[in-house]
């Protein structure tokens, strides 16, 4: 795990993740008293790594975070994206393409359609992870490494989470109802 807040480096990592399969993806930010999510952290795991990326630098590379977020050919892994969705859309103008919500597709095997991140991690990789940051003020520098860690935990098993999944659905005959749902949810938000 890495905190990265610098442009350069920034846009190394996401141009890094162009060339993927597959990418997970979570914000954190702080959406009290506003009218819109002010943006505070972007955690990435690619090619194995996890990157937490601050949003707060001036500099921001934000035409490389909308390329990658619009690349049809690059699968990005969110758990329950709507708000991350909006949050995209503020931030770097993307419109979103290739979505797996990890939620849509647990619900799609017969599970409980509103499954937490953590719950869902419990179940499908035996693993507890710790939510007690989820309220913290990620707009404040320096991020604390709880933050960080709780950041890192976000994203940590959701390729392997969706590998399951997509293994799952094909069995049980649901994919292709899965794929047309999730479309249809994450790209018309």
């Amino acid at each position: 795990m890495k905190f990265i807040d610098q442009a350069e480096e920034i846009h190394k990592v996401l141009s890094g993740a162009l060339s993927e399969s597959d990418v997970a993806l979570d914000t954190e930010f702080v959406w009290t008293k506003t009218f819109h999510p002010i943006p505070g952290l972007l955690q990435i795991k690619s090619a194995g790594e996890i990157h937490l990326i601050d949003l707060l630098i001036e500099d921001f590379p934000k035409e490389i975070l909308k390329e990658l977020l619009e690349s049809s050919d690059v699968c990005k892994i969110l758990h329950s994206p709507d708000q991350d969705l909006k949050l995209f859309k503020l931030f770097c103008n993307a419109e979103a393409k290739n979505i797996f919500d990890t939620q849509l597709a647990y619900a799609f095997t017969g599970a409980p359609k509103q499954v937490s991140l953590a719950k869902l991690c419990l179940e499908m990789m035996d693993v507890e992870i710790s939510k007690t940051q989820q309220v913290s003020d990620w707009t404040k520098r320096p991020l604390k490494d709880s933050q960080l860690n709780y950041a890192a935990e976000d994203v940590r098993y959701l390729i392997e989470i969706t590998e399951t999944l997509r293994k799952k659905l094909k069995e049980n005959g649901r994919y292709d109802w899965f794929l047309e749902e999730n479309k249809n949810i994450s790209e018309n938000p």
